[in-house]
């Protein structure tokens, strides 16, 4: 398929304008995954977002994170092949959660305004970024729920699988908890969202949606984590302790891990 065609279906996919409903909470990461982070927890850098990574690998990732940290995960990964499991840790984001995080209560194409000047000061794209690779994350201005680079530097992966008319569907009802079509097939594609360091504004907008399979892999496409309020390290005194006390020694950015500092977003929620 040539990209203008995939341009063409993306544009078309993001409509109707529909609302969702989000009735659980969940954290998600401020930033994305860095080079030095997937490093650590992949045994395979720094401050830049990773990026060149298919979904099975990001997936790969949430799963040995849970591992790592004595919970549960949602994804089992043989070979090129992931299965969604009931797990209780971590994973990528679902599409309606992220573009909340990215919105905070905006209808504007960027979460700070229509203007490609509002773009400059919150998200790297082309005429900012003046480079062939992502900036390293949080050097712009976060959102006001505190998140960094949900517009350009990286696209991020997203859980949901990809469905063109699927949001045709609540023309006249509102979605409950949407996580896209489902598919059982291991070679179905997933969605990304938020821009690149590369792009134009257009493709930076909170609404832009584009897909990839999942051993799809661009140099501009990185994701960021959710944590299951269930795992939260705040239910366990110890744990919390600890963690606490790496995030006072700067080992990490994330108040409630030991690699993000997850924002928790408290729900039920009306995105319209």
């Amino acid at each position: 398929m040539q990209f203008d065609d995939a341009w063409k279906d993306a544009l078309r996919s993001e409509n109707p304008q529909h609302q969702v409903i989000l009735t659980q909470p969940t954290y998600l990461a401020n930033s994305e995954v860095t080079q030095g982070e997937y490093e650590q927890v992949m045994a395979e850098m720094k401050s830049l977002p990773v990026e060149t990574v298919q979904w099975n690998d990001a997936a790969e990732f949430c799963g040995r994170l849970s591992q790592n940290e004595k919970f549960k995960p949602f994804y089992h990964r043989v070979a090129e092949t992931v299965t969604l499991v009931e797990g209780t840790s971590y994973r990528l984001p679902a599409e309606a959660e992220w573009e909340f995080a990215c919105r905070p209560g905006t209808t504007t194409k960027f979460w700070n305004g229509d203007n490609h000047e509002d773009l400059l000061r919150t998200g790297w794209w082309y005429q900012n970024a003046r480079a062939i690779r992502p900036h390293s994350v949080c050097e712009l201005d976060p959102n006001p729920f505190g998140l960094y680079d949900t517009h350009g530097n990286n696209q991020e992966w997203m859980q949901d699988s990809w469905d063109q008319s699927y949001y045709l569907q609540f023309q006249e009802q509102a979605a409950i908890d949407p996580r896209g079509p489902s598919s059982s097939s291991p070679d179905s594609k997933h969605i990304n969202r938020g821009g690149a360091f590369g792009a134009i504004p257009g493709v930076c907008r909170a609404a832009t949606r584009f897909a990839e399979g999942p051993r799809g892999r661009q140099p501009y496409v990185g994701f960021r984590v959710s944590l299951e309020p269930c795992a939260s390290p705040y239910r366990d005194s110890q744990r919390s302790l600890s963690w606490e006390g790496r995030a006072q020694r700067g080992e990490g950015n994330f108040a409630t891990s030991s690699y993000h500092r997850l924002v928790l977003f408290q729900l039920p929620l009306a995105l319209q």
